[in-house]
């Protein structure tokens, strides 16, 4: 689906009241308005993205020693899991401050390792999978990256967005699109829409480490 079909659902559904929704060629605003549409896209993909995890990446931590530090990339959102590189594929414990060899997130885009190297000699590289969010998008042809079982959910969450950035009662009514996207998401999870996530299948996923 086409960033234009959501403008498109979004300004004759939800946000029709509102003079964001004028997006017509001849509308004097349209260009603006069309660029704060894209703006609440972005911002409920991220939400989806976060809420259900619903891309990972894999990396490989090299020259793993106790104190050492990495920078993630731009679309990092959280980690999921993490081996290390012994004949075990031990699994890694995240943010455990009692655990003799951790990995923590003590500030954005920030890995942080605390190891005893006594215990944990044999482990010298980590294949973490975390969870990313796409890139930014920017134009009307760009191709939204959400199945179309998270449409519904967007387009609310667009609604309480927008009708959030306005009026005292337009922000009463943006709670209210929030109270229905948190409920579509809920519907997503109890019908069971979503491909379950096993942690056990990522051992195979880290043999495609990037």
């Amino acid at each position: 689906m086409l960033v234009s079909d959501v403008i498109n659902f979004a300004t004759r559904g939800e946000l029709k009241q509102l003079t964001v929704a004028e997006v017509d060629p001849e509308d004097p605003n349209s260009a603006t308005n069309i660029e704060i549409l894209i703006g609440y896209i972005n911002l409920g993909i991220i939400e989806l993205y976060k809420r259900f995890g619903l891309a990972h990446q894999s990396l490989k931590l090299e020259n793993v020693v106790d104190g050492a530090s990495y920078t993630m990339t731009d679309d990092f959102l959280y980690l999921s899991y993490a081996i290390g590189n012994n004949e075990q594929e031990s699994e890694i414990p995240i943010n455990n401050e009692f655990a003799t060899f951790s990995i923590f997130e003590p500030a954005p885009y920030q890995l942080f390792i605390t190891k005893d190297v006594a215990l944990h000699s044999d482990i010298t590289e980590i294949f973490i999978t975390y969870v990313a969010t796409p890139a930014l998008l920017t134009a009307e042809t760009e191709q939204v990256p959400l199945q179309h079982q998270f449409i519904d959910p967007l387009l609310l969450y667009m609604a309480y967005r927008g009708h959030s950035s306005v009026s005292a009662l337009q922000q009463e009514e943006g709670n209210l699109y929030f109270q229905r996207y948190e409920a579509s998401v809920r519907r997503i999870l109890r019908d069971g829409l979503l491909t379950p996530d096993n942690q056990s299948n990522y051992k195979l996923h880290f043999k495609g480490f990037r």
